[in-house]
C-alpha cells in the first residue's frame, strides 16, 4: 500500500505542481485544503476538478471557506490550461455514474438485510 504524506495549504502553495493525483485525492479525502489554492498551484485532472473542486465546493464536502463554494468551470479552466470544457463535462459524466452506482449499491445492501 502506498504511503501518502499529510500536506497543508502552505505545502500546496510552496510546492507548485509537485503532487501526484493519488496524493491530491488522499489530501482531499483526509484534510480540507483550500480549493482555490489547489486549483491555482497544482496540476489537477478533470476527475479531481469535477469530483472534489466543483462538486465538493458546491456541496461543501471539500474546501475550507465560503469562497471555495463559488469555484466553477471557468475558474478551473483559467488555471488548469491543460484541460478543456469537454474534459470537465466528460468527468462530470463519470462522477454522476459513480454516484448512481453508489446509490444502487446502498439500496442493494439495504434490501439484502
Amino acid at each position: 500500500m502506498q504511503q501518502f504524506q499529510d500536506i497543508t495549504d502552505k505545502d500546496i502553495k510552496n510546492n507548485p505542481y509537485a503532487y501526484s493525483e493519488e496524493q491530491l485525492i488522499y489530501t482531499l479525502e483526509t484534510y480540507i485544503p483550500s480549493l482555490r489554492l489547489l486549483n491555482r498551484y497544482q496540476k489537477l485532472s478533470a476527475y479531481i476538478c469535477a469530483k472534489y473542486v466543483i462538486f465538493g465546493g458546491i456541496n461543501e464536502d471539500n474546501g475550507d471557506c465560503v469562497e471555495d463554494t463559488y469555484l466553477d468551470t471557468n475558474d478551473i479552466l483559467n488555471y488548469q490550461k491543460h484541460l478543456t470544457e469537454d474534459d470537465i463535462s466528460n468527468a462530470y459524466i463519470i462522477i454522476n455514474n459513480e454516484i448512481e452506482e453508489q446509490k444502487l449499491m446502498k439500496l442493494n445492501d439495504h434490501n439484502v438485510t
